[in-house]
């Protein structure tokens, strides 16, 4: 969803290969498989309707072209369902640290698998740490990512070939769930260090 909001955004101000995306946060509230819509709002002091807002599946706000800007999704169950595409990214050698944190190696093409390559870098590294076993044991249990932010998506977003690092920044049970706060650093693809925070949640596959 992220990358197609970033997409929109980008055609919203020009379509320019090169503008830069800050994102200040996106917070995604549910899982869907459904299509939809992408709002946008481009503006200093208006925000998007509440409602809106708040039957949204995820909602992303950063500035891109100079201007504070608003993206989110809307699914809509009457549309026909998106194909399912294979990942065309690959995590591997996954080494953990500590309770939740630790590294592995990217690959990853294109800004929508990119941004899957380091949702799923984070997750795996995670679920094989000290803090996930210790509370699910050997069982696997189902993750959900619940926000990104400080992060920026530009041209060196279009792949990474290197190493991603898992900081762990925070973890805390509330209501059965485990709920891990990571920060992520890599290399992108014009060899700038870069970065970004996930915060992921973890529940037992049969309370979620």
């Amino acid at each position: 969803m992220l990358a197609a909001m970033y997409g929109a955004l980008r055609e919203a101000v020009g379509d320019d290969a090169t503008q830069t995306f800050e994102l200040r946060r996106a917070k995604f509230t549910r899982k869907t498989a459904a299509n939809g819509f992408i709002g946008l709002a481009l503006t200093e002091t208006t925000l998007p309707d509440a409602a809106v807002l708040g039957a949204s599946a995820a909602h992303a706000v950063g500035r891109i072209g100079g201007r504070t800007a608003h993206a989110w999704f809307s699914p809509d169950e009457s549309m026909p369902k998106p194909p399912m595409r294979k990942s065309e990214h690959e995590v591997s050698e996954i080494v953990t640290e500590g309770d939740h944190g630790g590294a592995c190696y990217l690959r990853a093409s294109g800004t929508e698998q990119v941004l899957k390559g380091l949702v799923d870098s984070n997750k795996l590294v995670q679920l094989q740490g000290d803090a996930i076993l210790a509370h699910f044991g050997h069982t696997k249990p189902t993750t959900e990512l619940v926000f990104a932010e400080a992060w920026t998506l530009d041209v060196g977003t279009s792949r990474i070939d290197g190493i991603v690092n898992v900081v762990p920044l925070g973890l805390r049970e509330d209501n059965e769930r485990l709920y891990t706060l990571a920060k992520l650093t890599y290399t992108d693809s014009l060899g700038r260090d870069r970065s970004m925070r996930l915060g992921f949640s973890f529940a037992a596959s049969d309370t979620s």
